[in-house]
This record gives structure tokens, sequence and C-alpha cells, in this order.
């Protein structure tokens, strides 16, 4: 069993170099819960994965964050953090999704995501910083609307 779960996961993230992928494989993936998310994980943080392959495995692992990995919600925080200075406008413009995805979760539903947002200053410097970056034009707007919607949260 061991070795067909090892198959099926490799199969799972060879897919992921697609351009898109079905919403079935968030499911997939959601189903190998911790042992999953640590794969794409080590797959965001691999030099040698692709655009597609790191923004399609942010995506998944913030639906993975809503179910089988409620406790890796600070990690993907962190981690997404982190890539909003990433070099790749397509890998920067996934990881503000999620970054904002995890932010008003936490917001609105502070028991599924408990997240340290203390530092609402270092926030806010840091959406400013990727802002000046750039992300794709979908993206901004996605931004711009955030902040109109979550303004009083970035308010100290």
């Amino acid at each position: 069993m061991e070795k067909q779960m090892d198959h099926k996961l490799k199969h799972l993230l060879h897919q992921l170099k697609g351009k898109t992928f079905p919403d079935s494989m968030r499911h997939e993936f959601g189903r190998y819960g911790d042992e999953a998310f640590d794969l794409l994980l080590f797959l965001v943080k691999n030099e040698g994965s692709t655009e597609k392959e790191v923004s399609n495995a942010l995506i998944i692992m913030l639906s993975m964050c809503g179910q089988p990995c409620t406790t890796r919600s600070q990690e993907l925080f962190d981690l997404s953090k982190s890539m909003l200075s990433n070099q790749s406008i397509i890998v920067r413009s996934q990881a503000v999704k999620v970054f904002l995805g995890l932010i008003s979760i936490s917001i609105d539903s502070p028991t599924i995501c408990k997240l340290n947002l203390a530092d609402k200053k270092e926030i806010n410097n840091v959406l400013v910083h990727a802002n000046k970056l750039g992300f794709h034009k979908e993206m901004e707007e996605y931004l711009e609307r955030w902040m109109k919607t979550y303004k009083d949260f970035l308010i100290e």
C-alpha cells in the first residue's frame, strides 16, 4: 500500500506541471494530509520546481489548510509571505492570493485558521513592497478588493 500511495502522490505532483488542474486534485492531495503537505512544501522550496508547479502547489496547500491540515496554516502563511518578493510574477501573484486568503480565513473563522497577525504594520509593509514588484492584473484587482473589504484590519 505504501508503494502504491507513493506512486499516486508522485503522479499528483507530476500533474502540477500543467497549466490547470481539476478541483478533484485538491481533494486527492487532501486525502494524504500532512504527507502530501510536506511534499508540496518541499516542491515549493525546491529551486528546480517550475513557476507553475509552485503556483499550483501553493493554492492546493491553501485548500488543505481548510480541512486536513488546519494546523499548518501558520507555516503556509509564513511561506507565502516570504514568496511575495519572489522574482516570478506568477509565483508572487499566487503567493499574494494565498497570503490574503489565509488572513481572510483567520479574521472570518479564527477557530479554523489561527494565525499570528499581531504585527499588522509588517503585514501592510510586506503587501506594499510586493505591490511595487507587481502582480498579474487579476491579482492586483483582488488585492484592491481585499484592501477595501479588510481595511479595518490594517488600521492600527
